[in-house]
């Protein structure tokens, strides 16, 4: 990627400041040309904000189903607003936009050889305001679906006192745990952090709105929350049981937290617990849990 890394307090330079900073810091042979970037895919400089060279796809098991798969990733110098910058341009840059097709099909040929997509026989596509992930869909399906084909779908949050929780897996998964060979947890202390969930949960039922970024604090226990999100509506449903019977990629954009692709895998794996399902996004983060 064309600009090295801006320290961190480059994140309060105004807007207006913002350009002439970044001229003075671009790599040779590669420009930014008012708000747009360029991509460098020959040479990759240790404090760019993205490698586009030699980069392997990153890899998350999630609950021990699948992984996710990262083509791209921010590096750490990259500060927050570079990030944002690069990310809106990125879905809302103009189509025909040759260096954004090279940045996503290369991703894509990544992917096929990491999976082998034509073993893929439904990509899944949550509807959004850009149409950055329909455009990776469309690249992915010259490998894939040779007898499938794209659902488009949206999941919406469900009502607050319809959000639950896992009792059951969270008990196996974290409660009976071990470090170094000890019970991670006395039987008091399960006690104690069964009875702060059962509160957590019942004053997520008095909440008008729920949103897990905001609500659960405790990170551990996000993966265990349930009823998290719902479909729009039949159209959707209708669409989402076609694909109990595929091996399924799901396709995003860009991952920030994490959280709304881990409920998509949640909620598909529902119907389809014997399918290969695999997230893919174009840009993740290295610590997306």
């Amino acid at each position: 990627m064309i600009l090295k890394a801006m320290k961190n307090d480059f994140d309060y330079i105004p807007e207006s400041e913002l350009n002439k900073v970044l001229e003075n810091q671009i790599n040779e042979g590669a420009f930014l040309n008012g708000n747009s970037f360029d991509f460098n895919f020959i040479h990759d400089e240790e404090k760019d904000i993205i490698h586009l060279c030699n980069n392997n796809l990153e890899k998350k098991e999630y609950l021990g189903i699948k992984y996710y798969y990262y083509a791209y990733y921010f590096t750490k110098y990259t500060p927050s607003t570079i990030r944002t910058k690069f990310i809106q341009t990125l879905r809302f840059h103009q189509e025909g936009d040759k260096e954004v097709e090279r940045f996503i099909s290369s991703a894509i040929e990544k992917l096929d050889k990491e999976i082998v997509l034509p073993l893929y026989d439904a990509i899944i596509v949550p509807e959004s305001k850009s149409n950055l992930a329909r455009e990776i869909s469309i690249e992915a399906y010259k490998y894939a679906c040779p007898n499938g084909g794209v659902y488009t779908f949206e999941l919406i949050k469900d009502l607050p006192s319809r959000i639950n929780f896992d009792y059951e897996s969270f008990t196996n998964q974290v409660l009976n745990g071990f470090i170094n060979g000890k019970p991670r947890y006395t039987e008091k202390e399960k006690e104690e952090v069964l009875s702060i969930i059962e509160n957590l949960i019942n004053d997520i039922h008095k909440l008008d709105y729920f949103s897990i970024a905001r609500n659960i604090k405790n990170k551990k226990y996000e993966p265990f929350i349930t009823n998290y999100l719902k479909f729009a509506s039949d159209r959707e449903e209708s669409a989402y049981k076609a694909i109990t019977i595929s091996n399924v990629l799901i396709i995003d954009d860009i991952a920030t937290s994490g959280t709304t692709l881990q409920q998509i895998l949640k909620t598909i794996r529902t119907i389809n617990n014997t399918k290969d399902i695999t997230i893919f996004t174009l840009i993740g983060k290295k610590d997306l849990s």
